[in-house]
């Protein structure tokens, strides 16, 4: 009982791009801000899981959908996730997310003050996430954060290099056999992205989680601190 319990508490995250997120269960948090003053559609696919035991070393394989508008961003995805439900026993789960960004910096008039594009940029996300595990099982991921980066991209052509870190406060509802509990913890992720001009990019990140333990109706919820990374290549377009 209490190992199921354990992998039911696995790090959720995942992400989006143009914003940062932590929805999908085994995927890090990824953050891939554009321009905000560019109008445009960013789609992303990104294989992940866990690294460390309190991961669960699950794996987990996303698709998000992005629009941004100015200083807004949108997304939904769907992941594909292979959790252990029993003791040597894993199964794919479908999981489902949302999320929404604000651009904080720069502003969308922001003046450029090279021939290169420098940006330094902030974001503030939200989000939420679900996947049903079966068996009763089930775990829902609200992530509250920050996106920060800094890119640099040749106004000429060529790859932009975009670090970047995201740390965040995360909810977690889990619910086992009857039983739920909601779980705050405290996150942070961080990264590099590779674009170029044609609206090809690649990205690489790690992400930590801690989740103190809680008590519900008798029945413990133990901390856990999942570490997980991922990558994974994405594509834009419009405007």
């Amino acid at each position: 009982m209490r190992h199921y319990l354990l992998v039911l508490l696995l790090v959720f995250t995942a992400t989006t791009f143009e914003e940062a997120s932590a929805q999908f269960n085994s995927v890090p948090v990824f953050y891939d801000p554009a321009p905000s003053s560019i109008n445009r559609w960013t789609i992303a696919v990104s294989p992940a899981g866990g690294v460390n035991d309190d991961s669960g070393k699950n794996f987990a394989f996303a698709v998000r959908l992005s629009r941004s508008i100015s200083r807004l961003t949108v997304a939904a995805g769907v992941s594909a996730l292979n959790p252990e439900v029993s003791p040597g026993d894993r199964d794919f789960k479908i999981q489902v997310m949302g999320n929404v960004a604000v651009r904080v910096l720069p502003s969308p008039d922001a003046e450029l003050e090279s021939a290169d594009y420098t940006a330094f940029s902030i974001d503030l996300m939200a989000g939420v996430g679900y996947v049903s595990l079966g068996s009763g099982a089930s775990e829902m991921n609200i992530p509250l954060g920050l996106g920060i980066a800094y890119t640099i991209e040749p106004e000429s052509g060529g790859i932009g290099i975009t670090p970047w870190a995201a740390p965040r406060v995360s909810l977690r509802r889990v619910e086992f056999a009857g039983v739920s509990t909601t779980q705050t913890g405290a996150g942070f992720s961080a990264g590099v992205n590779a674009g170029f001009e044609g609206g090809l990019g690649f990205f690489l990140a790690l992400d930590w989680v801690s989740f103190g333990e809680s008590t519900s109706d008798s029945v413990t919820f133990p901390g856990v601190d999942p570490l997980t990374i991922g990558g994974g290549i994405r594509f834009r377009w419009g405007e």
